[in-house]
């Protein structure tokens, strides 16, 4: 990350006080969460702690993150949560169809393929055809799945649309998708990590279905 390059240089020179504020810890989900970098995360860790152990504050984006940092780093912090000014209008859902909605990154495919299947089955059960909206800018292809998707499925990705949009939009689903990888590989990423998506999700006043393991 740029941030931890500019940064360490201008603690080291200490010419005044130093705030980092994190969002995701980067050793760990992000170099060992990826194969370009993964070999890399030792070197990323010594410059990572370097920077947040200089720094005269430290801001994270979770109770899980900064209980990390204190247990196994030595570091104190504060949760900083986004402000969330006002909630959207909501919307009610159509009768017609099961809609699901779907903001942001989709970290595994094998636990959305898990997912898709129960929702498929719960569409089925229901008597309604499945709608699925996404907006995303991961290259979601429903087509390895459209095997086990009722044949009347219905599918609409999106690459980005603004916030207020994307609330609107998604505020007339049934409920709305979250998950996080199960893997151990990203133990600490589920742990420590806060989906930028909730506040968006709040907004749209619609429940989530929180697809994670119980240490998220």
């Amino acid at each position: 990350n740029e941030g931890i390059l500019v940064g360490n240089p201008l603690v080291t020179q200490r010419k005044a006080p130093f705030h980092v504020s994190v969002h995701d810890d980067q050793p760990e989900a992000i170099c060992r969460r990826s194969r370009r970098y993964r070999l890399l995360q030792s070197l990323a860790q010594r410059s990572w702690l370097k920077f947040m152990r200089r720094a005269k504050s430290v801001d994270v984006t979770s109770e899980g993150m900064r209980d990390y940092y204190a247990a196994h780093r030595g570091i104190a912090s504060f949760v900083y949560h986004p402000y969330v000014a006002r909630l959207g209008p909501g919307g009610r859902p159509p009768q017609s169809a099961l809609h699901i909605g779907h903001l942001g990154t989709l970290y595994s495919k094998t636990e959305f393929e898990c997912f898709l299947r129960g929702a498929a089955l719960a569409a089925v059960r229901l008597g309604l055809p499945l709608h699925i909206t996404s907006i995303s800018h991961d290259r979601i292809d429903l087509g390895p799945y459209r095997s086990f998707l009722p044949p009347d499925t219905k599918t609409e990705m999106i690459t980005s649309l603004p916030e207020p949009e994307a609330v609107q939009k998604l505020s007339t689903c049934h409920f709305l998708y979250a998950m996080y990888p199960f893997d151990e590989r990203n133990r600490v990423f589920r742990m420590t990590s806060q989906p930028t998506k909730l506040s968006s999700y709040m907004q749209m006043r619609r429940p989530v279905f929180a697809h994670t393991p119980e240490d998220s």
